[in-house]
């Protein structure tokens, strides 16, 4: 009697593989991206709470850069003009500025970068009076759902979505 497997019999097996890598790839790509937006948020959150912090003691809207901020964030690096600059990490680029509404309030932005920098998904943390005030931008519709996952289930104004497909705002 001959052992082994027959060649039909590696197939199926080789198949089954096959069906079940098809499967579990995307569903773990999204996992490792929603993973990435909440580290994006928590980033965000921290650079908001700095800037507050720098208005606290007595900074004001004109002095406004990373270099002035007391925070930092493994991993990046600065770069960019006064009042221009942005920090950068692997996944991100963060920056602080003016928001470009008629307030002028301060303004945190994240935004995902993939793909010799095509824009991905990004995200605003402003002052509540500001039309846009926490909003998730994606550039996919795909990522729409991304955004809701974190959180960011109402509808945002159509200003906000600037080259996106649309916004939605932290509920």
């Amino acid at each position: 009697m001959k052992k082994g497997f027959t060649l039909i019999e590696l197939l199926v097996v080789v198949l089954i593989i096959g069906i079940l890598a098809a499967i579990a790839l995307p569903q773990y790509n999204k996992a490792v991206e929603k993973s990435r937006a909440v580290e994006m948020l928590s980033n965000l959150s921290s650079l908001k709470k700095s800037v507050d912090i720098f208005f606290m003691e007595g900074g004001d809207i004109d002095h406004l850069d990373i270099e002035s901020l007391s925070i930092e964030i493994p991993g990046a690096k600065i770069s960019g003009s006064t009042g221009l600059n942005k920090i950068e990490t692997r996944n991100f680029i963060y920056r602080v500025g003016r928001a470009s509404d008629s307030t002028g309030s301060p303004i945190v932005t994240a935004t995902r970068v993939r793909n010799s920098n095509t824009l991905y998904l990004a995200m605003q943390l402003t002052p509540p009076t500001h039309s846009c005030h926490n909003t998730c931008c994606w550039y996919t519709a795909a990522n729409e759902s991304l955004c809701k996952a974190i959180g960011f289930t109402e509808t945002a104004a159509q200003s906000c979505s600037i080259t996106s497909l649309g916004c939605s705002k932290y509920k």
